[in-house]
């Protein structure tokens, strides 16, 4: 496999797993959204996707204004 074949598929895999790792809190922000789970439960989910992943991984802090007007912190990755 040349260079640019093996970067590919290597991003593909990274892309994957990390899409897998933020299922949790999708699920979690789209049940939220409807009223069906707290605040809390996403919190929990985002919580347990930082502690699962790297500390090398993390991405930058940022804010997400909610509908109320309340803040949620999060992370870019």
């Amino acid at each position: 496999m040349t260079n640019s074949k093996q970067l590919l598929a290597q991003s593909e895999q990274k892309i994957q797993l990390k899409s897998q790792s933020l299922m949790e809190v999708w699920q979690a922000v789209a049940y939220w959204d409807s009223r069906d789970w707290s605040e809390q439960r996403v919190r929990e989910a985002i919580a347990n996707f930082h502690n699962n992943k790297s500390s090398s991984a993390r991405g930058k802090g940022r804010k997400w204004r909610k509908r109320d007007g309340s803040v949620i912190n999060y992370c870019v990755l």
